[in-house]
């Protein structure tokens, strides 16, 4: 409950991270404003992806909660068939 970081506090680190791939594999460009739009850029795609992972989850989720929900429908329609079908061939004496 207590010291939880906010969601976008995340954003930092991969802010930085994004910064520091720039350093390293472009060191002609880590001094430039386009550094820092790399990061920008980097972290908006990173909320992007989490976002469609967040989606695809909850869209999975509900996929599986209602085929639960259909399979037990059914067991349900066919108990009651069952019983109704038993009834039906009763011998009476």
């Amino acid at each position: 409950m207590y010291f939880k970081p906010l969601k976008f506090s995340f954003l930092i680190a991969v802010y930085c991270y994004a910064l520091q791939l720039l350093w390293i594999f472009g060191p002609n460009y880590s001094e430039s404003a386009m550094g820092h739009l790399f990061a920008i850029g980097f972290c908006i795609i990173f909320i992007m992806l989490v976002f469609f992972i967040k989606k695809l989850i909850v869209l999975l989720n509900k996929k599986k909660d209602n085929d639960q929900q259909f399979i037990s429908e059914a067991k349900d329609v066919l108990e009651i068939l069952k019983s109704k079908v038993l009834e039906g061939n009763k011998i009476e004496v």
